[in-house]
């Protein structure tokens, strides 16, 4: 037994053991590299598989932009999102940030609201906003929605600031849970391509494993199961579909007409892919005073590979002005031999008389065509 006074051993003890005020561990306050600036999450390895499942999610906005323009306006607000999120880690709790995120979220949507046109603000409502997320969630494309650059504008940013900040913190998984699930949303969409989702799926795993592994004796108690995991969710990833019916097929969205007669049936996107198909069968039988080309439908936006219609459409509830310059009038009438979604009419209709006069909606380019 010690010679040493009990009092003495006690108040050696309180020194020996961290106050409130000590530097008990390396938290997010703590940075590395020059001057400590950089938060030491990002030093640890799990942060590459975060920054794989990240650029796979970044990826689809780019392609998206790609093809509806703005590319270097996301990239930039991306950088900024990342930049702060990054700062930020060290600077606020977790709660404060998931909060941030949420004003964040709820400013891209004010944003893109307030910059539709207001005749498509005015079709909105609950219902309409509930069947177009339903639609994007059964792969309905991010191109079809209108205005779609100013929407991948607003909402790239959101993910990107949270994903940086958790990353910043040392919180790799929870980041990687972010950007995969941002990712899941472009894979239900049918926007993100096989590599992009085999690399994003890669990401998340390797984000877990680093971290799985970064935990003393991680590697001998999970190192089987996670080789495991991981196996399995590269595997699925590149053979299972997420949706059964394909992911270009959204729900209430009728599919199966031959390439260009599609247009026949008010399907919103064609695909000019190969050879052209065409049909022998009788769709439709027209009188009309003079002879044209039949119009059944416009596209405006083009994705590649297709074509692609964005934008609302509203009740026809009168005639419409016609297109400028001199025209000529004409009345044709047209009998149906086939389901079809369409009225063809020599360019430009003003209006429609008769049984499908009632159902009769025209889009912002000025078709003419019946509610679905």
């Amino acid at each position: 037994m010690s010679d040493q006074p009990l009092l003495e051993r006690m108040r050696q003890g309180d020194e020996d053991t961290p106050t409130d005020t000590d530097d008990v561990s390396d938290g997010p306050g703590r940075g590395v590299g020059p001057f400590g600036a950089i938060p030491r999450g990002f030093s640890q390895p799990a942060v590459l598989g975060v920054a794989l499942a990240t650029l796979s999610y970044l990826a689809v906005f780019v392609s998206i932009t790609d093809v509806v323009g703005g590319t270097a306006r996301t990239l930039t607000v991306v950088a900024v999102a990342a930049v702060t999120g990054a700062a930020l880690a060290r600077v606020i709790d977790e709660r404060t940030a998931i909060r941030l995120t949420v004003v964040l979220f709820a400013g891209a949507l004010l944003l893109y609201y307030f910059t539709i046109p207001e005749s498509q603000r005015a079709l909105l409502s609950v219902r309409n906003v509930f069947f177009d997320v339903v639609s994007l969630l059964t792969g309905l494309s991010v191109l079809r929605l209108a205005l779609a650059d100013v929407w991948a504008l607003s909402l790239a940013p959101v993910p990107t600031f949270l994903v940086a900040y958790l990353a910043g913190r040392g919180r790799h998984v929870g980041a990687a849970t972010v950007a995969g699930l941002t990712l899941s949303f472009f894979v239900l969409t049918g926007d993100a391509g096989e590599f992009v989702t085999l690399a994003g799926v890669v990401g998340v795993a390797a984000a877990v494993g680093f971290a799985t592994l970064s935990i003393p004796a991680g590697f001998g108690s999970h190192g089987n199961t996670l080789g495991a995991v991981m196996a399995l969710m590269i595997l699925a990833s590149a053979t299972v579909t997420v949706l059964p019916a394909g992911a270009a097929q959204p729900w209430a969205v009728e599919r199966g007409a031959p390439a260009i007669e599609s247009t026949l049936v008010d399907d919103d996107e064609l695909e000019i892919v190969g050879t052209t198909r065409l049909s022998p069968e009788v769709r439709f039988t027209m009188q009309s005073e003079v002879e044209r080309n039949w119009h059944t439908g416009s596209y405006d936006t083009y994705t590649g590979d297709g074509w692609v219609r964005s934008g609302e459409s509203s009740s026809l509830d009168g005639p419409l002005e016609g297109p400028p310059g001199e025209t000529t009038d004409v009345e044709s009438a047209f009998t149906t031999e086939t389901d079809m979604k369409a009225f063809p009419v020599p360019w430009q209709a003003v209006d429609v008389e008769g049984a499908a006069a009632g159902s009769a909606q025209v889009d912002e380019r000025g078709t003419i065509r019946p509610s679905a």
